[in-house]
């Protein structure tokens, strides 16, 4: 996961449920979010 993108998803999670991921964790995001990106038909 390039930097910028997870940016994004950091201060989305934050604004919109108070979670804060720090950058060390982005590989859980990555790791729970590609499933969802294939089911939607989505490629990296």
């Amino acid at each position: 996961m390039r930097l910028t993108d997870f940016d994004i998803y950091q201060a989305l999670l934050k604004e919109r449920s108070g979670l804060v991921i720090t950058p060390d964790k982005a590989y859980l995001l990555e790791s729970r979010l590609n499933p969802v990106a294939k089911n939607g038909g989505l490629t990296a």
